[in-house]
């Protein structure tokens, strides 16, 4: 199975790679998305998205993809350390 991470705003996407995921759900609705992609290559293409829907999908091994979830995006955050950089995106209801 496979991940993707796709930003919508409008006419425009993004596609994001994904490091690690988390979703909650409660009563069958989705409450909270956070990702985690590694680098900061996409860090201005990320920052001019800040209000855009960040949305899941799975793609499984017969290649059926489908929506996982949505939820507009709520905070943008950059690591940096000694050897790695990464970016958290977290959205929620």
């Amino acid at each position: 199975m496979t991940i993707t991470a796709i930003l919508i705003d409008g006419p425009d996407q993004l596609f994001i790679s994904i490091s690690s995921f988390n979703l909650r759900i409660e009563n069958g609705v989705m409450k909270y998305i956070q990702i985690v992609t590694p680098g900061l290559a996409y860090a201005g293409d990320i920052a001019d998205m800040a209000n855009a829907l960040l949305t899941i999908y799975s793609t499984d091994n017969a290649g059926i993809t489908q929506m996982i979830g949505f939820l507009p995006i709520t905070g943008i955050t950059s690591y940096e350390g000694a050897r790695n950089q990464s970016i958290t995106i977290m959205a929620q209801a």
